[in-house]
């Protein structure tokens, strides 16, 4: 994708490359570098004749680190690799237990569950016979914080040597519950094992006006707001108020039309996939111009039409955002997924963000019920527009 294995990294960066720890903890807001400095490692781990699993959430992440590692010449699980097996942590449920698994212990929240049924789910699937290729010398896994206690418990038990973590809980959109610090802890707990923490504080992908925005949603969250020393200013982000639906499918035509796609990443990102603001009804729409749309693909330019979850670990010149209440908004000052959908979708942007919502829909973007008609973020950090 964007990043190359040849990109320099900072010291914060090369420590978590470089640490001999048996646990390690990587953690850091969006744009920080943790997936390079995560990719670094494993490399480094690999040319030392180590073996490696590495387990991801989505598909686009998990190609995005085979792709940075060598163009992808390390294996997928299929591919009967020895020393480095690449995993999305859904395959790895079909591969090995047969079946997806939605429901660990019936759905419990993190709060019920015991350590007999958490150290008990790990225990049904490690002894099966093929499991003992998967234990490799070191297990590594990004967005930790989206992975279940059962899950990185039965991850963990795979590792000979070290664990390493990456997590950022403003980004945490799958898991059961906002608990990431309650489940790092337990982890430890119940494997009387102890993390070490590298925290990366560095913003390396933003302008300074998107982390700014960035900054202003992820306060409300009591996320860390990162210095934007290092960023480099590109004009302020844009609100396009559209009268309908038909308004922002033309909003959204005539936005991509003016763009180089050719020469550019550019990322297309729905938080509701409903009506005419949908993956496969955008696509089509945008095929139809001329476009060639990626969802999962890997290239250097191009233009990608994503959900806010396949959006992880990727990022854009250019973000098209629309808006849609249900995902983005309806719990932004209760810490939930609502202000983490947004925080992740507006954090995939380096360049320019434009920002598409219904006038009609004003709850969404000015405040309802759940924030009491507080703004959800500060004006002085977008400029507002009518779509034509």
């Amino acid at each position: 994708m964007a990043e190359t294995m040849e990109k320099e990294l900072n010291n914060g960066q090369q420590e978590c490359v470089n640490s001999k720890a048996e646990w390690l903890l990587i953690g850091g807001s969006a744009g920080t570098g943790k997936s390079l400095a995560l990719c670094r490692r494993a490399k480094q781990l690999l040319e030392a004749g180590e073996s490696v699993l590495f387990i991801t959430g989505t598909t686009n992440m998990l190609d995005n680190y085979t792709h940075m590692l060598s163009n992808g010449k390390f294996a997928r699980y299929e591919e009967n690799d020895e020393q480095c097996v690449f995993m999305r942590k859904d395959r790895f449920y079909l591969k090995v237990y047969g079946a997806p698994v939605n429901y660990i212990n019936g759905g419990k929240a993190f709060d019920e569950k015991t350590e007999e049924e958490i150290t008990g789910f790990a225990a049904n699937i490690i002894k099966r016979p093929d499991l003992e290729r998967l234990k490799k010398d070191h297990v590594l896994i990004d967005e930790a914080q989206d992975f279940l206690i059962e899950e990185l418990y039965l991850f963990a038990q795979l590792a000979k040597k070290s664990l390493t973590l990456v997590a950022g809980t403003s980004q945490e959109i799958f898991a059961d519950d906002d608990t990431w610090e309650k489940k790092q802890a337990r982890l430890e707990e119940i494997c009387n094992k102890h993390f070490t923490k590298l925290e990366l504080n560095i913003q390396l992908r933003m302008s300074s006006e998107i982390l700014a925005l960035a900054n202003d949603i992820g306060s409300k969250m009591d996320s860390a707001v990162l210095p934007d020393d290092t960023a480099v200013s590109r004009g302020l982000p844009k609100l396009v108020l559209c009268n309908n639906e038909e308004e922002e499918i033309e909003t959204l035509k005539k936005i991509v039309g003016g763009l180089k796609i050719n020469e550019r990443r550019v990322g297309v990102i729905l938080g509701f996939n409903k009506g005419r603001r949908n993956l496969k009804e955008i696509s089509r729409l945008l095929t139809d111009m001329g476009v060639e749309v990626y969802s999962n693909e890997i290239a250097d330019t191009g233009l990608w039409v994503l959900n806010v979850a396949n959006a992880k670990g990727i990022e854009f010149d250019d973000v098209i955002l629309f808006l849609d209440n249900d995902n983005f908004f309806c719990d932004i000052y209760k810490k939930g997924s609502g202000a983490k959908n947004l925080y992740v979708a507006i954090t995939r942007a380096c360049s320019n963000l434009v920002m598409i919502a219904d006038v009609n829909n004003r709850s969404g973007y000015i405040g309802n019920k759940y924030n009491k008609n507080t703004p959800v973020f500060d004006r002085e950090h977008y400029k507002e527009e009518r779509s034509v």
